[in-house]
């Protein structure tokens, strides 16, 4: 800070800065007088001089955080589902996605272990390693749209554990998308819809009918409770909605679905306690007894989609929703109240769920010619 010194009656103010001494007539002979002035021609070498010291202060922080950061190591491979899961930035989930998620970030880490077994941290995946695993999904028959998914989610793993892994890209960012239409399920025949529900048995059978005559999904359908079901009506909000809208749908009880759910005798709880417990412990159980009664029932579940690749699932539960929404537009519903009954947000995917045979299109065009023509004709 300097000090003062008396030189020839008048107090001067002397003071040190990098390596250099300066000097400076206060033009004061009282030391009370010549303090103040002193100081303020110190205080632009101090502020300087505090500026210096904070910098070099926060250089040193930086470095050794930087130091501290590289003695913990990056992120493993093995370890990026577990990252993934404890996450702040990942979008919040259900238990089934997530259990599909972890499937599909395991398979890549034991591809990992198998084509790559020298690169053991995350920030060491390569574009080229995250193309050639996305090419060997390609060459095992995987659709585009499936592939497409496993790209979409190894770039969000990767997002999401960013800071943890250390990385400064991400290598599924610079994968091309697949281009693809992908297989949608296809609507059910009244014959084929008949034969599934008598071949069923018990709460299997009450699964079919509230998919067919309430076209609900898989997962609001196995958990269907008594407390869902008020005046008549399905009332609930499908987990697909609940996470976006929250929009509940009301879906009168058809007759024969009424009867079904009365006959479980079930007042309170799940109408399918023993298929609602199967799906949360494992959906894809409850899909794949699904599939072989659907097999049961004469009704082909896949389709062959050329040698060498995976055939395309085209029937199963779901196809019961695209039968639903069939079913209604075909008896006259107008597509607002179809796309209330179905619980879509947009017209759009209403549209996409609906299914024009040759017979029903056949008697739309025959309908061209009714009794608007017969008065024309007349006339």
């Amino acid at each position: 800070m300097g000090c003062l010194v008396k030189c020839r009656g008048v107090w001067q103010v002397r003071w040190h800065y990098e390596g250099r001494q300066f000097q400076r007539s206060t033009g004061r002979t009282k030391r009370t007088e010549a303090l103040p002035i002193a100081r303020d021609i110190v205080a632009p070498f101090l502020a300087k001089r505090h500026e210096d010291v904070a910098a070099a202060l926060a250089g040193r922080v930086e470095r050794a955080g930087r130091e501290a950061a590289e003695a913990v190591p990056a992120l493993a491979v093995a370890d990026l589902w577990p990252a993934y899961e404890r996450s702040p930035d990942r979008p919040d989930s259900g238990a089934s996605s997530m259990r599909m998620y972890a499937f599909q970030v395991g398979r890549f880490v034991r591809w990992m272990s198998a084509a790559a077994p020298a690169v053991r941290e995350a920030r060491e995946v390569t574009p080229a390693i995250a193309a050639r695993f996305l090419a060997d999904l390609e060459e095992c028959g995987m659709s585009a749209n499936t592939l497409n998914k496993y790209r979409a989610l190894l770039r969000r793993v990767w997002r999401c554990t960013r800071r943890e892994a250390r990385w400064t890209e991400n290598p599924w960012e610079e994968t091309r998308a697949r281009a693809g239409v992908a297989k949608r399920r296809r609507a059910l025949t009244p014959e084929e819809v008949r034969r599934l529900v008598e071949t069923a048995q018990g709460e299997w059978r009450t699964l079919m009918l509230v998919g067919a005559y309430a076209g609900l999904r898989l997962g609001d359908a196995a958990r269907l409770r008594a407390e869902d079901v008020r005046d008549g009506r399905i009332c609930l909000t499908p987990r697909k909605t609940a996470r976006k809208s929250g929009a509940e749908v009301r879906i009168p009880l058809h007759p024969r679905l009424a009867e079904a759910l009365a006959a479980t005798g079930v007042s309170a709880g799940p109408f399918m306690p023993t298929v609602a417990a199967t799906y949360a412990r494992d959906s894809g159980n409850v899909s794949r007894r699904i599939a072989r009664l659907f097999r049961r029932a004469g009704i082909e579940t896949t389709e062959s989609r050329g040698k060498g690749r995976r055939p395309a699932v085209v029937a199963g539960f779901h196809s019961l929703r695209h039968t639903f929404v069939s079913r209604l537009a075909d008896a006259g519903a107008p597509l607002p109240l179809v796309q209330a009954l179905a619980g879509h947000s947009t017209p759009a995917m209403t549209a996409h769920y609906y299914h024009a045979d040759d017979g029903r299109a056949a008697a739309a065009i025959a309908a061209l010619d009714g009794p608007a023509a017969g008065r024309d004709a007349r006339a």
